[in-house]
């Protein structure tokens, strides 16, 4: 959850705008859509990309272990339920969707235990920022949809992601988007938790990096991502989303990955007409 995360409807950077729904990715953008996900769809009519590369085949089979060692396990447990959840913020669609006050309870009461359990268990000085975030959660409880602008939002979202980065020791996965394609994404990966950042480099206009696991029983390939012809919102889970920040800044999010395959997908340009797809495909087992 965090600008520069996406990983919650709360993240959206402030200069995002709403994602008119296309026939790749509805961004709950609790993701760079707020997450960005942050909550609106994410795809447009964009023109097929020429095939980028699909260049998680050159990477290597698995992440990088951080340097430090994990901190307070169980609060790293509680805040991956947090951004797993908060993804579900309702609105996903067409431009402009606005939530029914009837959704916005029901996502609600879903993050009231993830984000009590997580101020329980997180240190003190994440204190006030999961208390922004449970304010907001309030707020979506009496109907009111949240301002994904909000810079208090941004801030507490991106607060935890990087703590979340820092302290829990997960696997590290660094994505780089460039002109030509995704870099640093791996072939395969082990199940379990981990944290990813991703980056534009060499003029690279990536809006967000969306990781979602491809249902059991839907056969798609890469080249069905990069030309649009995947839509995300039936075919596969969102599982996490990281956007960059304003300033170019990495964007860091943490998720637990289960056996299966997942796509890994990023628009290029602005929404809502993007200009084209980066896209590969992995295998978590």
């Amino acid at each position: 959850m965090s600008h520069p995360t996406p990983a919650a409807p709360w993240s959206r950077p402030s200069n995002q705008h709403p994602y008119r729904r296309g026939p790749l990715l509805p961004m709950t953008l609790a993701a760079a859509c707020a997450l960005v996900v942050g909550t609106a769809g994410c795809g447009g009519t964009a023109a097929p990309a020429t095939p980028a590369a699909a260049s998680g085949t050159s990477a290597v089979s698995s992440a990088t272990a951080p340097s430090s060692p994990p901190v307070g396990q169980a609060a790293c447990d509680a805040g991956l339920t947090v951004t797993a959840t908060a993804l579900s913020y309702p609105g996903s669609g067409p431009l402009d969707t606005t939530p029914s006050g009837e959704a916005l309870a029901a996502w609600a009461d879903r993050m009231q235990a993830p984000l009590a359990g997580f101020r329980a268990l997180a240190p003190a000085e994440l204190g006030p920022d999961i208390d922004t975030l449970a304010a907001a959660r309030q707020q979506a409880a009496g109907g009111q949809p949240l301002d994904l602008s909000d810079p208090a939002l941004g801030a507490a979202s991106t607060a935890v992601d990087q703590w979340m980065w820092d302290a829990c020791g997960f696997p590290r996965l660094a994505a780089t988007n460039s002109p030509t394609g995704l870099a640093g994404v791996p072939d395969t990966l082990p199940p379990g938790p981990i944290s990813v950042s991703f980056e534009n480099a060499d003029g690279g206009t990536g809006f967000v990096l969306l990781l979602a696991r491809v249902h059991d029983d839907v056969t798609l390939t890469v080249d069905d991502l990069i030309a649009n012809r995947v839509d995300l919102a039936t075919q596969a889970t969102i599982v996490m989303a990281a956007s960059p920040g304003p300033d170019g800044q990495p964007a860091r999010s943490s998720t637990r990955l289960t056996p299966g395959r997942y796509a890994v997908v990023s628009p290029q340009g602005a929404p809502p007409e993007f200009a084209g797809y980066h896209a590969t495909v992995i295998t978590v087992a």
